[in-house]
């Protein structure tokens, strides 16, 4: 089901996230997201 999702993307880069970085949800805390969207560029 995943491949569907991003069939649409010509690129796709995952970056792991610690654990610390992540809410109960499994959500990146905003404050972490910022470095970690940096790195993606």
């Amino acid at each position: 089901m995943e491949e569907k999702l991003l069939e649409g993307f010509p690129v796709v880069v995952e970056l792991p996230a610690a654990c610390g970085d992540m809410d109960a949800l499994r959500r990146v805390n905003n404050v972490a997201y910022f470095p970690i969207r940096a790195e993606a560029d």
